[in-house]
């Protein structure tokens, strides 16, 4: 009988903490409804070039993070297999592991930008990898207030 509740109770918590995915896809607390989101979309299975490309989307949105208010950029790494995530493929016209960067304005994507084949030709080159997409983020940055 112990056994069975302390299962029970193991499954419950499972339940209601977030995983540990959800807590590391933001390098922000919360994000405004006006701004930018950088989306690395995978899928389950990755080589090691997709690993590469999603850390140096993470090293970039670490630094970029360090010039633009934080409360006004995100990082989102959504996994394309998972279903709650497939509206993504249809909206960004997503098939395969890339970067997407779009701006929001009063919460709604206000326009995108997918970096499908730079990510693929640069990840080799953390330099320029970096450059390239800092580079394509400050091009869609939104006005900011003063």
């Amino acid at each position: 009988m112990r056994t069975m509740l302390a299962l029970l109770l193991a499954v419950v918590a499972g339940m209601l903490l977030p995983s540990p995915d959800s807590c590391a896809q933001s390098p922000t607390n919360a994000p405004s409804d006006s701004g930018l989101v950088m989306y690395y979309f995978h899928r389950t299975g990755r080589c090691q070039g997709c690993l590469e490309i999603e850390r140096l989307t993470r090293k970039t949105a670490d630094e970029f993070k360090e010039e633009y208010p934080l409360d006004l950029f995100t990082l989102e790494v959504k996994n394309l297999d998972e279903p709650e995530n497939e509206r993504f493929a249809d909206d960004f016209k997503v098939t395969f592991n890339t970067v997407v960067i779009a701006s929001r304005k009063d919460g709604v994507v206000a326009g995108w930008t997918n970096l499908n084949d730079r990510v693929w030709n640069l990840y080799s080159d953390e330099g320029s990898f970096v450059d390239c997409i800092k580079e394509e983020l400050r091009k869609r940055q939104p006005d900011q207030p003063e």
